[in-house]
């Protein structure tokens, strides 16, 4: 009977702690969403130019296919090999061959990994990452891969290439060029920053140089009045 009564109060100490948990996540994300959506909207027009430069190139480069399909013989080969040097690439990689309504196809394990990887190397290692040291790198990185994409995934090559026209596919490439855009975004906002503080520090020491001269005019002025 106290074993059980013991048990009882265990589990009503952890639900508390539990749902307080839970309750503390969500208030965390649901904060980060708000606080990265008001950046957002606040800087609405730069992210609109690099989201319109982003497709644009994308577009470009899928229609320069059309006159140079060796182009995307050479992405989609150079892709492969990325891909099949990587264990976990392969793996990946037969996820996505499989079946998807086979009962044993791990196509949406496949989409979840690759989810993580563009979220995490593609967007902070690859973008974010080279920004902070070189500015408006992570702006030409993500155009660059804009680039690549138009290539990849044009379907005017002579490489059969189905899901380059697939319409879910396509919605899954908007969702997932998202990342990068807000990350180039982020390169352009911190490059502002910068610029701003640059100016800031150049403005302060023009005016620190102006006072010091304006002091030491004022000393040979009063010297030379002494001496009179």
């Amino acid at each position: 009977m106290s074993s059980s009564k013991k048990g009882g109060s265990s589990v009503r100490g952890i639900l508390p702690r539990t749902s307080y948990l839970i309750q503390t996540t969500y208030n965390r994300i649901n904060q980060s969403l708000y606080e990265g959506l008001t950046v957002i909207r606040k800087n609405s027009k730069t992210f609109w130019i690099i989201q319109i430069g982003y497709w644009s190139i994308t577009l470009l480069s899928a229609c320069l296919i059309y006159y140079k399909p060796q182009l995307q013989l050479n992405a989609l080969d150079q892709t492969d090999k990325e891909i099949d040097s990587y264990k976990l690439g392969k793996m990946l990689k037969g996820w996505y061959d499989s079946d998807p309504k086979s009962t044993t196809s791990n196509f949406k394990l496949a989409a979840l990994f690759t989810f993580i990887i563009n979220l995490t190397i593609g967007t902070f290692g690859v973008i974010t990452l080279p920004s902070l040291f070189i500015p408006l790198s992570g702006i030409v990185i993500t155009m660059f891969r804009s680039y690549k994409w138009g290539q990849i995934f044009s379907p005017f090559g002579n490489k059969p290439f189905p899901e380059s026209i697939n319409i879910p596919h396509l919605i899954t490439m908007l969702i997932e060029a998202q990342p990068y855009i807000i990350a180039a975004l982020g390169d352009w906002l911190l490059t502002r920053r910068l610029y701003q503080k640059y100016k800031e520090t150049t403005t302060k020491s023009k005016s620190n140089s102006k006072l010091a001269e304006s002091k030491s005019n004022q000393k040979d002025e009063t010297s030379k009045l002494k001496s009179c």
